[in-house]
């Protein structure tokens, strides 16, 4: 994250999929002082990424209500291309400054 300069404070990152590396991701996010979302099909994860985490927001993306997010990311941490799975179709792309795709 340091190389791609994600640790400014005050910027926002988008982590998408709370698996192994959204754990991470969260976990630094907020140690370098970002304004941390998680974004996840399953809403049991909401307890775990806010309340054991740390996340300032939760958005269950297969709700469309949630979804239409009115917040631009300075960073999304992603593992897979924005097209796959929807996410472009829902707009989210658009919200994305800096994409990271890890792979």
């Amino acid at each position: 994250m340091i190389r791609h300069n994600m640790n400014q404070p005050g910027k926002s990152l988008g982590v998408i999929g709370l698996g192994g590396l959204g754990h991470m991701a969260v976990k630094f996010g907020k140690a370098f002082g970002l304004k941390v979302t998680v974004f996840s099909t399953s809403e049991s994860k909401r307890a775990q990424a806010i309340d054991l985490l740390g996340a300032d927001n939760f958005v269950l993306s297969s709700d469309k209500q949630q979804m239409e997010v009115s917040v631009k990311f300075s960073y999304v941490l992603l593992r897979f291309s924005c097209t796959i799975f929807g996410w472009s179709r829902l707009g989210l792309c658009s919200l994305i400054e800096n994409n990271i795709f890890l792979r």
